[in-house]
């Protein structure tokens, strides 16, 4: 076996392209011991959600062909898609948003006909575990200055933190009885977390996860508006090259394949029975504080200026 390259990974896990004689394959890795909470846990969850998705969508999901140990590391293999980029890369280089949204919203329509019993009070937890939580976690780092901000973006920021805890808990409280569609979903389905294969003009979904507490499609929705109405993958190439004010998202800056994917996507879906716009928007916004805690580890500046869109969003739901 020979190593071609290594793939960006996610989570502490590492990505690589491995041939086998005249094939090739990709093996996700993930360390045995270091940060399990963050790391194996979430591995594991991958390999259930990636047996769930392949038994029910086949033609948009890789088959585990592999899995094992090796030195510190537990791994699993799946084919290699060669002639491919994930959906950002593959709107970035001109494919067409609306075709690209329309096969997004093919599979959706195919993962909602595949309905679960919903948990009534599971986005309560939701929200305390990924919203209120990193919101309080962040007021602490941003007063012993790790976020490595201005005094003036430090300040305006520790303001609207203690600001937006008094939304969160009516938020708590409004939706403590809430009972959502559920259905089965991708769990982590950014524009990042799915591949487009040239040859086929195919969606493969990559890199699952269940990440909301409940099943829900609009968690997988709010995560493709995080890619796309936030531009999230934009938004943090943008903030690795420039040092620009993290209160002033810069999203007049959003390239437009990503503005068209964004509206198409609402377009497709606004109608659906089981679309709410103001969960939509509680979700979107906790894509970006639910973040915080890893980013304060590996990027703080990129987490006050994420936390802090966040909050901009959850500004714009009425309790």
């Amino acid at each position: 076996m020979k190593l071609i390259k290594e793939l960006k990974g996610g989570s502490l896990s590492k990505t690589q392209v491995i041939k086998n004689g005249k094939s090739f394959f990709v093996r996700k890795k993930i360390s045995i011991s270091r940060e399990r909470e963050y790391g194996l846990v979430r591995w594991q969850s991958q390999i259930r959600k990636l047996q769930t998705l392949y038994n029910y969508l086949p033609n948009n999901t890789l088959p585990i062909i592999n899995m094992g140990y090796e030195n510190d590391n537990y791994f699993f293999d799946i084919p290699y898609l060669q002639n491919s980029d994930n959906l950002y890369e593959a709107l970035k280089k001109g494919i067409s948003p609306k075709l690209i949204t329309k096969k997004v919203l093919d599979i959706i329509k195919l993962m909602t006909k595949k309905k679960y019993i919903s948990n009534k009070g599971s986005l309560q937890v939701y929200i305390i575990e990924e919203i209120k939580r990193p919101i309080l976690k962040a007021l602490d780092a941003n007063e012993l200055n790790k976020l490595k901000l201005s005094e003036k973006e430090k300040n305006i920021l520790q303001q609207k933190l203690i600001n937006s805890l008094k939304k969160v808990d009516l938020l708590i409280d409004k939706f403590k009885e809430t009972e959502l569609f559920e259905c089965l979903t991708h769990g982590n389905f950014t524009l990042e977390n799915a591949l487009w294969n040239y040859e086929e003009e195919n969606i493969i979904l990559i890199d699952p996860y269940g990440e909301t507490y409940c099943e829900t499609i609009l968690g997988d929705i709010s995560q493709l508006l995080q890619s796309s109405e936030s531009g999230y993958e934009f938004i943090s190439q943008l903030a690795d090259s420039e040092n620009f004010d993290i209160i002033e998202y810069p999203i007049q800056r959003i390239p437009d394949f990503l503005k068209v994917f964004s509206k198409e996507l609402i377009a497709g879906i606004e109608n659906e029975v089981w679309y709410l716009e103001d969960i939509t928007i509680l979700l979107h916004a906790s894509q970006f504080t639910r973040m915080f805690p890893f980013k304060l580890e590996n990027n703080p500046r990129q987490g006050g200026l994420f936390i802090n869109h966040g909050i901009n969003l959850l500004e714009s739901l009425k309790c």
